[in-house]
């Protein structure tokens, strides 16, 4: 996986009272970084989709834990030059935050996807994926 770490990792904790016997929220913030790129050749496209995994958040017993959500930017990125038809888009297509019981932390599955038009006739293009940030929010019943 193109995934290498967390940068700017903070979390918050506030005690709360419910809904149900949810005691405790966690927010978790931060970018994580890794790397994914493709390349086309002088007249060729090229797609890709790439899944990065990352657990955040406290260690909990899975009896603890009650849910998670996540969000993930960007949300979409294009370019087109116009003058010779090249284009590139990024995408963030899926984004799954949900208890890891290996782990006893919440982990987040984010798929990336990038598409290239090269038009050149003599010139490779690339396009790449280096940071993502995050914000995860997770509810727990602490005693």
């Amino acid at each position: 996986m193109p995934f290498s770490g967390l940068v700017s990792a903070q979390q918050v904790e506030v005690a709360v009272s419910g809904p149900g016997d949810v005691t405790r929220l966690y927010v978790c913030k931060g970018l994580a970084t890794g790397s994914f790129g493709i390349y086309a050749a002088p007249q060729q496209g090229q797609y890709l989709a790439d899944a990065w995994q990352f657990e955040v958040g406290p260690q909990l017993q899975v009896t603890q834990f009650r849910r998670a959500i996540a969000t993930v930017a960007f949300a979409g990125l294009n370019e087109s030059d116009t003058a010779s038809g090249g284009s590139v888009n990024w995408q963030i297509q899926n984004v799954i935050a949900d208890f890891d019981d290996d782990a006893g932390m919440v982990r987040v599955t984010v798929t990336n996807q990038l598409s290239l038009y090269n038009p050149s006739a003599t010139a490779y293009e690339s396009a790449g994926i280096s940071t993502l940030s995050y914000d995860v929010s997770i509810l727990a019943a602490l005693a």
